[in-house]
């Protein structure tokens, strides 16, 4: 079973070694709710392994606020682009959209590849469930079956939310599960990059 931050590491991974191999210039930007890391952009293959050597480190336990994140990295890319973010965006979408209004306003390209859990897309059918906020260690005890509507059209309106405000501004987003296969996601990187290239 693959966790989110596995799973968002090795798309990561996979992404910038395809950006490299086509010769375009990588950087990487890793965040809680401040700026863990940051890679310039640069297409090397040595500059690669820096990104991976950065991507290794992992998640560092902090409470993470993507829109909070976005605010604080604008200024450490100094040219327009093509920006990826690829998060869980369990945070306020109208916060995460005004940041990321920053980065439109500077013609950026924008794709947010938002990855969840399969469990937390849909919740197990068993009689108790523990669940724990992996940011903090919460833990609550609860019926799966007794919160499973609600939690259904929290998660519905949460998702519908997301992707009405990045078509509205013209972002690509995309919801992935940690099954998704990485070659699904890879052309819609590609798929994307050629229409910016036209």
């Amino acid at each position: 079973d693959v966790s989110k931050i596995e799973y968002a590491s090795y798309l990561t991974a996979a992404l910038a070694y395809l950006m490299v191999k086509q010769g375009d210039k990588v950087g990487l930007t890793r965040f809680s709710n401040r700026i863990e890391s940051h890679v310039p952009a640069s297409g090397t293959y040595s500059h690669l392994y820096s990104i991976l050597d950065s991507l290794e480190k992992g998640p560092t336990g902090r409470t993470t606020s993507v829109a909070e994140a976005l605010r604080k990295s604008f200024g450490l890319f100094k040219r327009r682009g093509l920006l990826v973010v690829i998060s869980d965006f369990l945070d306020d979408p109208e916060e995460i959209f005004k940041a990321l209004n920053l980065f439109l306003h500077r013609r950026f390209e924008i794709i947010l590849f938002q990855v969840l859990h399969e469990l937390e897309l849909e919740l197990p059918s068993v009689a108790n469930a523990n669940f724990i906020d992996v940011e903090n260690g919460d833990r609550i005890t609860c019926i799966p079956g007794d919160i499973q509507e609600g939690y259904n059209e929290r998660l519905g309106e949460f998702l519908r939310t997301l992707a009405k405000l990045s078509r509205s501004r013209g972002i690509d987003y995309h919801l992935l599960n940690t099954q998704t296969p990485y070659q699904r996601v890879l052309q819609k990187y590609l798929l994307k990059r050629s229409a910016v290239s036209r």
